[in-house]
Order: C-alpha cells, then sequence, then structure tokens
C-alpha cells in the first residue's frame, strides 16, 4: 500500500524501528489522555490518527473518514460541549484538501477543473471572500466563521470527482455511507421508544433534546429522534437521503453482499427518517422519488425497491401507531408555502436595502450571532432558508452565484446521465441525483448546504453522478483491450 504511486518517498520505505517507537509513545499518550479526559477522546484521536496515515496513503481515505465523521459528530459534540468539537468534520475537509493539492502539485491529474461547476465555484467563493470587507459586517470574527458556512463543503465535490475513477471506489464509498446509516437509523428508532433519557447520564447537554417532538391531537407526545446527528432535522435529511441512494445502490451493483447490505439499509432508514418527524425532509425524498422513477431504467428491479420503500412506510406507520402519518398530514400546501416563502421574502427584503448583503455571519441564518448577544434588530431576522440568507448575507449578486452554482451543479449531473449507457449505472445516477434533490429542496426550509452529513453528501452525489459516464467509458476500453488481447498494445516507443 505503501509503495503505490503518489505516496510520499519517506513513506515508501519508513524505519520499523522508528515506527515502534513512534507507536510506543503514541500508546503512552493515549493512556495519559485517556485517564485525564476520557476515553471517548481517545477513540476519536486514534480514529483521526488511523485516517490521516491512510489518507496520505490515498485521499480516499480522507473522504471515508469524514463521512463517518458527519454521521456521529452530533453525538460527540455533546459528549465534549466545547467549541473545540464544532471542528471535527472540519478536519477531515482539511486533510483531504492537503493530501488533494500535494498530488496536484506531484502532476497528478485534476479532472474537476474542467468540468460545469468549477467556474461557478471559484467566482462563488471569490465572492464569498470578498465578503469579508463588506462595510455592513459587525466583526472579522462574525465574518470568518460565515466564510467557513457558505464554502467548506464545496471543495468536497473537486476532491472527490478526482479520485472517483472506478465502478469500484464509486460503490465502496457509497457502501461505507449505507453502513453507517444503518447504524444510525437503527438508534434511532431505539430513541423513538426509550427517549433520550439514557443520554442525560453522558452528558448535561443531550437534556437540550428534550424539546424535541410533537403533541398529536389525542394531546400525546411523540419524540423527534436525532440518532447520532445535531438534530431532528439533520438526520431526517440523511436517512432521506441514503433511502434513495441505497435503492440506486440495490438496483446498480454486482456484489451480492452490498445488494444485500442496501437491500436491508432501505426499509430501516426509510422508518428513520418518518421517525425524526422533519416534513421537509419527507417532502424532499418525496421529490427525490419521482426524480429516481423517471431516470432509472431497470423498471422490473425497480419493483423490487418500491416493494422495500413501502415496508419501511408500512413499518413506520405500524410502529408508531399512526403519528408519524399524523404529523405528516400537517405539511399541508398553506404550512409549506409560508414556510419557504416568509424566510425568502424577508431575505430578499434585506438585499433591496442592501444590495451587497449584510455579510457572512453565521451559519444557519442571518444575524443569528447577533441575537444571541442580544443585538438582533428587526432589519435583521433570523432567515431558516438558504436562499433568504444567499439574498440577506450575500446581496443580490451573491444569491444569483449561489443559484448559478446549484444550478450548474444539477446540470452536470443530468447532462452526464444522458450519456449513460448502461442501465445499471444510470440506476445509481438516478439514485444519487434524487438524493441531491432531497437536499437542495431543503434549502427552502434551513441551511441545507451547510448541515453536515447532508451537505457534504450532496456534493458527494453530484462527483458521483458526474463522473459515472467516465467510469463506463474506462471500463468499455478496459475490455477492449482485453478482448484485442497483447498484440493490439504498440510496441512502438
Amino acid at each position: 500500500m505503501l509503495g503505490e504511486p503518489g505516496v510520499p518517498v519517506y513513506l515508501r520505505t519508513p524505519s520499523r524501528v522508528l515506527i515502534s517507537i513512534a507507536a510506543m509513545v503514541f500508546g503512552c499518550l493515549m493512556v495519559y489522555l485517556g485517564a485525564q479526559q476520557g476515553w471517548t477522546l481517545v477513540l476519536v484521536t486514534c480514529f483521526a490518527v488511523a485516517m490521516t496515515i491512510l489518507a496520505l496513503v490515498r485521499t480516499e481515505y480522507a473522504i471515508l473518514g469524514l463521512i463517518i465523521m458527519a454521521n456521529f459528530d452530533g453525538f460527540l459534540k455533546p459528549l465534549f460541549d466545547t467549541r473545540f468539537s464544532l471542528f471535527f468534520k472540519d478536519y477531515f475537509v482539511l486533510l483531504a484538501v492537503v493530501r488533494w493539492t500535494w498530488g496536484l502539485f506531484s502532476g497528478e491529474d485534476r479532472p474537476s477543473f474542467r468540468t460545469v461547476v468549477a467556474v461557478p465555484a471559484l467566482l462563488f467563493t471569490g465572492y464569498v471572500l470578498a465578503e469579508v470587507a463588506n462595510p455592513n459586517a459587525r466583526s472579522v470574527l462574525q465574518s470568518v466563521a460565515g466564510v467557513r458556512a457558505w464554502l467548506i463543503w464545496i471543495p468536497v465535490f473537486f476532491i472527490a470527482y478526482d479520485y472517483l475513477t472506478t465502478r469500484e471506489a464509486i460503490e465502496r464509498l457509497w457502501i461505507v455511507a449505507t453502513v453507517c446509516s444503518i447504524v444510525v437509523a437503527a438508534y434511532g428508532i431505539v430513541q423513538f421508544f426509550i427517549g433520550f433519557e439514557h443520554l442525560y447520564k453522558l452528558s448535561s447537554s443531550f437534556e437540550y433534546y428534550s424539546k424535541m417532538g410533537y403533541f398529536l391531537e389525542s394531546g400525546s407526545r411523540v419524540n423527534r429522534v436525532f440518532g447520532t446527528m445535531v438534530s431532528p432535522g439533520v438526520f431526517g435529511t440523511a436517512m432521506g437521503f441514503m433511502a434513495l441512494v441505497a435503492c440506486g445502490l440495490f438496483l446498480s451493483t454486482r456484489s451480492r453482499v452490498r445488494r444485500i447490505i442496501a437491500g436491508v439499509a432501505v426499509p430501516i432508514v426509510v422508518i428513520g427518517l418518518f421517525f425524526s418527524g422533519s416534513r421537509s425532509a419527507v417532502i424532499g425524498a418525496a421529490l427525490g422519488l419521482i426524480v429516481l422513477f423517471a431516470l432509472c431504467r431497470r423498471p422490473l428491479v425497480l419493483m423490487v425497491g418500491l416493494v422495500l420503500l413501502a415496508g419501511g412506510i408500512w413499518q413506520s406507520m405500524r410502529l408508531s401507531e399512526g403519528a408519524v402519518g399524523e404529523r405528516m398530514a400537517t405539511a399541508t400546501w398553506e404550512y409549506s408555502s409560508n414556510r419557504a416563502l416568509k424566510p425568502l421574502v424577508a431575505g430578499y427584503n434585506i438585499a433591496l436595502r442592501h444590495p451587497f448583503g449584510l455579510g457572512v455571519a453565521s451559519g444557519t441564518g442571518v444575524a443569528r450571532v447577533m441575537r444571541d448577544r442580544g443585538l438582533k434588530d428587526s432589519s435583521t431576522p433570523f432567515l431558516e432558508n438558504d436562499l433568504g440568507r444567499a439574498f440577506g448575507e450575500l446581496g443580490v449578486p451573491g444569491a444569483i452565484l449561489y443559484l448559478g452554482l446549484v444550478f450548474c451543479a444539477f446540470y452536470g449531473a443530468g447532462t452526464a446521465w444522458v450519456r449513460i449507457r448502461a442501465p445499471e449505472l444510470a440506476a445509481l445516477s438516478a439514485g444519487v441525483i434524487g438524493a441531491a434533490i432531497l437536499v437542495a429542496a431543503g434549502l427552502a426550509t434551513g441551511a441545507a448546504l451547510y448541515l453536515a452529513p447532508g451537505a457534504p453528501y450532496f456534493w458527494l452525489a453530484i462527483a458521483t453522478a458526474m463522473r459515472l459516464p467516465d467510469v463506463m467509458r474506462a471500463r468499455a476500453v478496459s475490455d477492449d483491450m482485453a478482448l484485442a488481447g497483447p498484440e493490439a498494445v504498440s510496441t512502438t516507443p
């Protein structure tokens, strides 16, 4: 593994003595850390160190580490209860960027620069960075936090696009995400029945989730589960996303084991989706399912996927005794349209008064930090809508660039689907595009392209969809060379 191309020279022939000494020193440090700070921190540190070493070999491991951490960091934040815990995912993004940049300077090709997403991403990044100098911004610190919120996940597309060069790499990526979703969804189902009291013994910060619930017409209260994520809404988005991806993986993979894993995942994550009580995630999943139906080219196999989805919905209704059905029935057209339009109009009105916005300020809405400090006023409302937030923070030019970036992402994914000829790859493309639609629908009700794991999942899905035609072409070339035999290989210098 250490001898692969692109691995730094000093890692190809490491000294066994130095490795042994380093391992012993690291072990002693971990024992001391565990005794002083707790063994959870030791576990996270060991995981980060292991993935760092693997990432030096292949960028893929940094992305896999990001997926795993994004699924569980919502559970870790209350355990550590420090601002440091906000940057768990950031480390893996930075690790991937460093490894990807290393390869760039080593002469590795970067085809992601030639995609339809490259120029819009560059323009949007430049504009957001320029917003730091916006005279309406309250402080540089808030602006730096805002830059992080708007830009942190965009590099994931470029990194993933450049390493997803084979069908095996693509399936390996999504099977890891699927396994994580099974674990998280299963625990979320347990939370639905037993509540959150068992978590209070671990940290008092978990008591925050006791407020997460809704009341039925009968007056009884139902828990909104969050699994291992930061909120029920984020949990619901991730579960809906993985339900669609798992369907696509089930319809496309040639591996029996992976097909079984994907098939098992679909009903479990669908139950998790409904138990989250997230109406926007369910509506987004319905839109994504329509896209999956429209783009999937394997109708007979698709029927099996529909049975798995229907089984998950039926079990959700049965296990909740109809509670989730009553919850979803409240998502009327009037409620949904007001929920989406009011913050959008508020953000647009801010842009009318401030054409270049109020400056990047927060991760989930204009003036969040100001509100926390008691400085909020009527001119800077909280905008729980990423489109409205784009108008409010970035102004009209920034909102146009933001919408253009999202449009180009779907345009690239759609045109790539058109070029796919293999039905099984078209099914996988349909699954990831439908899942990306789910995340994009969440822009109307929250910070869908900021909160993890939905935001990195979105860019991973777009990268996957745009890469699939190249994977098909590479496989065809490989098969042609194999059929032609060794005489087809030219020996001319």
